[in-house]
């Protein structure tokens, strides 16, 4: 049997769409005949509503209950208090006395697992689980972020929503961190997304600009070498180490190490300056030590010895000029060499940067049809 999907919907700021992704994603997935099963955590209850019951205070079970239970270690029956919906889905409801019991959630151990309890005590029963986060980071929603296996990020192409993302990403590396090593970002989703607009544009090119990085590429450092091996090119852009570490943990030194070429264009932050001090080494340096003593016995002494020294420490890397930057090769030393505007090159017009009509779609070019014309040569091989 496969492993059940335990994943959240989730983001501080209220009206992302977080409800209806969650609504319209879980009865995607029963129409394609997965078991799925919506789990309200919002005191609001808009998923309850949105599912057709727009009185949730009257529900005899909510997940309220199921939390009481949990926390007083009383049982709880099999399928208690899970709706079944005419759509396909199971739907466990919630209402308003989930914000009461948020509260007091704060003197009871292991607070940040209660969901997670009652998670595993029902996935064997579904293929999707599906979480409906509301708009806060309190202590439902670390409860939903330490039952997940996966999140989706709701975004508006708008600017407050897009800079929210900043503190609900340190959120998720601190659940990361502390309560759930195994959490991943499944994706940000930008919604409501007004393409019309270059305010739009412009928003949804810098979430994609600067989120883009944040998910994991499964098998990355297979990838790297294999690459490397079939002298393929590959470019890996990080806005620090401490990204690579903390998504691919003990794989990432194999990543850096399979890269030909290393790129530091700036920065402070502490783990990639260290990196790099360890990397540019020590250069060697001749010292000499000369002694004289005058008196009725005069003597003169030299010492000569050699020392090493690092070629830049820590705190010069951390003020490089920023129109500088430090390239390393394999087998060559390091180098210290200005940025290169690319604006100046000759071919820049060539570039998507100076017009998006020369983007080359990858994409589209690997998957293209061959068309063959009438008076195409072309060699058959039999590979039976």
């Amino acid at each position: 049997m496969s492993k059940t999907v335990v994943m959240a919907v989730v983001n501080q700021k209220g009206g992302t769409g977080k409800t209806t992704t969650c609504e319209n994603l879980g009865i995607g997935l029963a129409n394609e005949g997965k078991r799925v099963l919506l789990i309200d955590s919002d005191p609001q209850g808009s998923l309850t509503i949105s599912l057709g019951y727009p009185r949730p205070d009257e529900l005899q079970v909510t997940l309220t209950d199921i939390f009481t239970k949990i926390i007083k270690e009383e049982e709880i029956a099999p399928g208690e208090g899970i709706i079944k919906h005419e759509e396909g889905v199971d739907l466990m409801p919630a209402n308003i006395e989930l914000s009461g019991l948020e509260v007091s959630l704060v003197n009871v151990i292991n607070r940040e697992k209660i969901l997670k309890q009652y998670v595993d005590s029902v996935k064997d029963k579904y293929d999707f689980i599906l979480i409906d986060c509301g708009p806060s980071l309190g202590m439902l929603t670390i409860n939903a972020l330490a039952a997940a296996d996966r999140l989706i990020i709701p975004v508006q192409a708008q600017y407050l929503p897009a800079k929210g993302l900043e503190l609900l990403l340190q959120t998720v590396n601190k659940v990361r961190k502390h309560i759930n090593p195994g959490l991943k970002i499944e994706g940000i989703l930008l919604t409501m997304v007004d393409s019309r607009t270059n305010y739009a544009k412009d928003i949804s090119n810098l979430i994609r600009n600067e989120c883009a990085n944040i998910g994991q590429i499964p098998n990355l450092e297979k990838l790297v070498a294999t690459i490397r091996s079939r002298e393929i090119s590959a470019c890996l852009i990080l806005q620090a180490k401490s990204q690579l570490k903390a998504i691919y943990k003990d794989n990432a030194d194999t990543i850096v190490g399979n890269m030909d070429s290393q790129l530091f264009l700036g920065g402070t932050e502490p783990s990639t300056l260290k990196d790099l001090n360890q990397m540019l080494g020590k250069e060697t340096i001749d010292m000499y030590n000369t002694g004289e003593s005058r008196g009725n016995n005069p003597s003169y002494s030299m010492n000569y010895q050699k020392t090493g020294h690092e070629l830049l420490s820590v705190d010069e890397l951390a003020v490089m000029d920023g129109e500088k930057c430090i390239l390393q090769l394999r087998g060559v030393r390091p180098f210290l060499s200005d940025k290169y505007d690319l604006t100046k090159h000759p071919n820049y017009r060539e570039t998507a940067d100076y017009d998006k009509r020369n983007f080359f779609d990858v994409e589209k070019y690997v998957n293209r049809k061959l068309r063959l014309k009438p008076d195409d040569e072309y060699d058959v091989i039999d590979m039976g």
